[in-house]
């Protein structure tokens, strides 16, 4: 449930700073929307320019993490973090086009495989 200065917050669609007192208690949910674990405190790093905050969690399995600001996607009722980008794996083995039997080039901005006889993806 909003307070009052959160609904208006969110009317007005304004950012509002999270103080470390709002914070500190925050149950912490994963980019797959799984509970993770709960805002212990909030630091900043030394020696980064610029500064870079940091949360640090209390894990389900009550080990101490550290979360970069960079790696949350949302913070509201709950702390919410950006999904794990997972990059991809270009196939190692070679392959061959089904229609002339040619070697293929993996095109890895399309990650797609691409025949230059036919001139066509496959």
């Amino acid at each position: 449930m909003h307070t009052l200065k959160e609904k208006k917050q969110i009317e007005n669609d304004k950012p509002e700073a999270l103080t470390k007192d709002r914070l500190v208690g925050m149950k912490v949910i994963d980019g797959t929307g799984y509970l993770i674990g709960e805002v212990e405190d909030v630091a900043f790093t030394v020696g980064t320019s610029p500064l870079s905050l940091v949360m640090i969690l209390k894990t389900k399995d009550h080990k101490d993490k550290d979360i970069s600001w960079e790696e949350v996607q949302a913070a509201g009722d709950f702390v919410v973090l950006k999904p794990k980008s997972v990059a991809p794996v270009a196939p190692t083995a070679a392959a061959t086009c089904s229609t002339c039997k040619e070697a293929l080039t993996y095109i890895e901005q399309y990650q797609r495989w691409y025949c230059t006889r036919c001139q066509k993806y496959v």
